[in-house]
């Protein structure tokens, strides 16, 4: 099961929509009952990689506290960034993008996650 919720530019702070999403995530991660849940953030090409790659970051963890504020385990929550090396889509340099400025939850079960190790 996989969850996206995009940010402001230049932003890490949650949208009122962004928390509607971490609701709905931390609700289904109580029903579903993940063993791993990954929390990926981006960033776009705007600015340089080493800053990028801290805001995708932050994104991820201010992701990740909102789920644990919601109830979920924060011991099953890995977060990444991905910043400006691995875009979630490619685009030229300075290219503000609204798709590499979100994050992704994927709150992965026993099954999905021995799939995921093959």
């Amino acid at each position: 099961m996989s969850y996206s919720l995009t940010f402001p530019f230049d932003e890490a702070s949650l949208t009122r929509h962004a928390r509607i999403v971490v609701r709905e995530a931390a609700r289904d991660s109580r029903l579903e009952r993940p063993v791993r849940i990954l929390v990926t953030g981006h960033a776009d090409h705007v600015g340089g990689g080493h800053y990028n790659y801290r805001l995708s970051l932050q994104r991820a963890r201010a992701v990740k506290a909102a789920l644990v504020r919601h109830g979920v385990d924060g011991d099953l929550i890995y977060v990444a960034g991905r910043g400006f090396d691995d875009p979630a889509v490619p685009t030229g340099p300075g290219v503000r993008e609204r798709e590499n400025r979100q994050v992704v939850i994927e709150l992965r079960t026993r099954t999905e996650q021995r799939e995921a190790l093959r």
